[in-house]
């Protein structure tokens, strides 16, 4: 109820974007509040960092790619000009840029997959100088693995210089680890939710329905609704496993060439 009351301003718009958080874990549609909020940005940057990273966090789960590039550019803009080029946050608002963009392209046509893979090119560049230019305890740290593991999956998904599945175990395990040492339990629970959605994409059910489970637990325990829910949708979607798999013709040759090393990219040529 204090909130509501004569708060000053400039604390309140500091405290919103963690409260509009909650809000929309819980539920609540927050992005038009999120974004009345770029009127303080120049006022005090730590408004423009938090109330930026959760319009992206809304992105990603729109897949709305043109409207978390808009984001990035902006904050990011707002923020060199304030504080200076490289700033430290840009590591974060880099790494929750490129997970809007590995949602999105998951389901995207190859046309737009490729216009994907181009812009996660350009965000990771300035991501990279970030990471450089700063000595990273370990906070940072959680957002440099979430970065790798979201360039990791780009190139995955658009099977240029597609890494191998152990590099992108390791990278996912990184991010929740880091998760984990911080002491962020809504990261740790969307770390592993997103870990169990790769699992899934390679095979890995058991390994995915694990990582799930614990992002369910927390998600309960603090009442984080809307993760419970795609976490329900994304089980409900699966088909049922079966003790015995057919193949196609087809998927045999592809099972072969996969076995053998090849790429997503090679695949689709020879095939």
């Amino acid at each position: 109820p204090a909130f509501e009351a004569d708060v000053p301003r400039l604390p309140r718009a500091m405290l919103q974007p963690i409260r509009l958080q909650i809000a929309y874990g819980r539920g609540a549609e927050v992005l038009d509040d999120a974004r009345r909020l770029r009127s303080m940005w120049t006022e005090e940057g730590a408004v423009a960092v938090y109330s930026s990273g959760l319009e992206l966090e809304v992105h990603a789960d729109r897949a709305d790619v043109d409207a978390a590039l808009e984001t990035f550019d902006a904050v990011n803009a707002t923020l060199s000009a304030m504080w200076r080029p490289q700033f430290a946050a840009g590591l974060r608002l880099a790494a929750q840029t490129l997970e809007v963009l590995v949602r999105a392209a998951s389901s995207a046509s190859p046309a737009e997959r490729a216009r994907i893979a181009a812009e996660g090119a350009r965000i990771e560049e300035e991501g990279r100088l970030v990471a450089k230019a700063h000595e990273w305890e370990i906070e940072g740290q959680m957002w440099l693995a979430r970065l790798d593991a979201a360039v990791l999956q780009l190139r995955h998904l658009s099977g240029e210089d597609a890494p191998p599945r152990e590099a992108l175990i390791a990278a996912f395990e990184c991010v929740v680890t880091a998760a984990v040492s911080m002491g962020n339990v809504v990261e740790e629970a969307r770390a592993a939710s997103l870990y169990a959605g790769f699992l899934r994409q390679i095979g890995e059910r058991a390994r995915a329905r694990e990582m799930s489970t614990r992002a369910s637990v927390i998600a309960t325990r603090v009442g984080w609704s809307r993760l419970l829910q795609q976490l329900a949708e994304v089980e409900a979607s699966l088909p049922a496993e079966r003790g015995q798999l057919t193949l196609t013709a087809r998927e045999r040759d592809v099972l072969a060439l996969v076995a053998a090393g090849h790429s997503n990219g090679d695949i689709g040529k020879q095939l």
